[in-house]
């Protein structure tokens, strides 16, 4: 005897005829299981998806570490702290003004590095504004 292959969507729909008071020919022991089957099948996701972000942000500490190195107590902007880190020779090929500002700011959000203001003449002979960073 041949017993039919009971999908996923077999099982959704025998959920939501209980719930709304019918019936369905899977036992409820069935729908139980496979309840407990999709928790523990998304529970397992999680983990791993907790495990890759934990990875990656191992990752970007690589960044992080290099940017809090070539800081020191004088403020530089995040173009003069970018230029640093470029001419250690240890950053990777992807790395950006924009990344080295996100690290800035963490750096600063974990009170390792001071955000501060320096007024300095621009190209087109006006004083600009810009943020500096040094050690905390």
């Amino acid at each position: 005897m041949n017993t039919p292959k009971i999908t996923k969507k077999d099982y959704f729909n025998g959920i939501m005829a209980v719930l709304n008071g019918g019936g369905t020919d899977i036992p409820i022991a069935d729908m139980v299981a496979f309840c407990e089957k999709e928790i523990t099948a998304l529970d397992t996701r999680a983990s791993k998806a907790k495990e890759r972000a934990a990875a990656k942000r191992a990752e970007g500490d690589v960044l992080m570490d290099l940017v809090f190195s070539v800081l020191t107590d004088e403020p530089a902007t995040r173009n003069e702290v970018f230029d640093r880190v470029v001419a250690t020779g240890d950053a990777s090929d992807d790395v950006s003004v924009a990344k080295i500002g996100y690290r800035l700011t963490a750096l600063v959000a974990a009170n390792k590095a001071v955000k501060t203001e320096i007024a300095a003449d621009g190209a087109d002979g006006k004083s600009h504004k810009y943020a500096a960073y040094s050690l905390a």
